[in-house]
């Protein structure tokens, strides 16, 4: 007699994957995080995605290194100069014949400082995007399923009960008259159990150099 198929090789049995997101503050204050879009991927597919984002970033790393020491290095120059000019204008008298010479150049040096500055910071910034969760979350691939927390911060997302996947997840929180930011990719897996339930908190944003995170962060 043939054999029938079972129900599991038709159809891929799925399990449930449940948790809440919040942040604790430093002062001990927990924020639970409502309407935060998680976002289910195949790890298998989500990992080529990875590896491009991250040798994309060694490649814009190392191209900024260099331009952000030049920088700072005419940044430092800059400001000697206008520590000398400074001096200069400080010490000329008032009976002295070049006393708005010495002050336009005193005046010209601060000028040139500020833009070294501005220069500097700028490609700070410049270099600060490719190691930031935005780079990495800017471009995600399709995920398999989403969903997004309650008002309470809690999630339900159904998940293969077989197989590796990871989960994404980003949230910001106003904090006076700044934002933060919060991003989690995680590695998960129901390892063939019905349910699990787990926690995206400050232990495992990817800035905090988690195990169980795909990628590590400056934010």
């Amino acid at each position: 007699m043939m054999a029938w198929p079972t129900v599991e090789t038709l159809f891929e049995r799925k399990g449930e994957l449940s948790g809440e997101v919040f942040i604790v503050t430093k002062g001990s204050q927990n924020y639970k995080l409502g309407l935060v879009p998680i976002a289910l991927y195949s790890l298998e597919t989500l990992k080529p995605y990875l590896d491009q984002k991250k040798q994309q970033a060694e490649t814009e790393l190392a191209r900024l290194g260099p331009r952000v020491e030049a920088a700072e290095s005419e940044m430092d120059a800059k400001e000697n100069a206008k520590s000398a000019a400074f001096d200069a204008w400080i010490h000329a008298g008032y009976s002295d014949p070049n006393k708005s010479a010495v002050e336009a150049a005193h005046n010209e040096a601060d000028k040139q400082w500020e833009a070294a500055m501005g220069a500097y910071y700028n490609l700070l910034h410049e270099q600060d995007k490719f190691v930031s969760g935005a780079f990495y979350f800017d471009g995600l691939p399709q995920p398999l399923v989403t969903t997004q927390t309650s008002s309470d911060g809690k999630f339900t997302i159904e998940i293969p009960t077989k197989g590796n996947f990871a989960m994404a997840a980003n949230a910001r929180r106003t904090v006076g008259d700044s934002t933060e930011n919060y991003y989690w990719l995680i590695k998960v897996s129901l390892d063939g159990a019905a349910k699990r339930a787990i926690m995206l908190s400050n232990n495992n944003l990817t800035s905090e150099g988690s195990s169980d995170s795909l990628i590590t962060t400056s934010n």
